[in-house]
């Protein structure tokens, strides 16, 4: 990026690019895939005001519910069942006109006047659709509240207690990229040591 004064979130233009059309050597879920020397990528300038905006990023933000015994105080993945996800799927440029809510439910439940209810069989059923949902939506940004070091974390591990981790880890962009956590340990004066979780995808 240095090299090519490439500016993160800006835009470049590509003098030469040959358009990968087959999704036998695509290697990614993106809606265009293209390939290039980086001799032929230029990038445009973001003082610009051609190229000051940028695209609607796709958002999703999700939250997800499980069910835990009454005497449980948190919930442990190796026990206890993801029964609902709630999704919204929206852009940054307008979040209300252009919002989806929708609600995966294990088994079922009320109607709800402002989402879509999709009823699921079963939990591994319920996470291979929310995993299916992640990738036609193709999010610029997935974001909710603590999802990184609870939500996410969550769902991975009820994967792999429930035998369909390679089902349901595969949601990156990329087609042969599986999701994996890392563990972070990250270091402030004011909080000391502080254990987070970084998602690779």
């Amino acid at each position: 990026m240095i090299d090519k004064d490439l500016v993160g979130m800006g835009w470049i233009t590509l003098q030469k690019f040959d358009l990968v059309k087959n999704d036998s050597d695509k290697t990614s879920f993106c809606d265009w895939e293209v390939r290039c020397r980086d001799s032929d990528i230029i990038s445009n300038d973001f003082n610009d005001e051609k190229w000051s905006k940028i695209v609607p990023l796709r958002i999703l933000s999700f939250d997800i519910e499980v069910l835990t015994p009454e005497n449980n105080l948190f919930p442990k993945p190796e026990e206890d069942p993801v029964i609902t996800i709630g999704i919204t799927f929206t852009d940054h440029i307008n979040l209300e006109k252009n919002s989806k809510k929708f609600v995966l439910q294990l088994n079922s439940c009320s109607k709800l006047l402002k989402a879509h209810v999709i009823q699921c069989r079963s939990e591994e059923h319920l996470l291979y659709t929310f995993a299916k949902m992640i990738v036609s939506f193709d999010p610029d940004i997935i974001t909710g509240y603590n999802i990184e070091n609870f939500d996410f974390k969550y769902l991975i591990e009820r994967s792999k207690k429930l035998g369909i981790e390679d089902m349901f880890l595969k949601f990156s962009r990329f087609r042969n990229i599986k999701v994996s956590l890392r563990q972070l340990t990250t270091y402030n004066q004011v909080m000391g040591d502080h254990d987070a979780v970084e998602i690779l995808c």
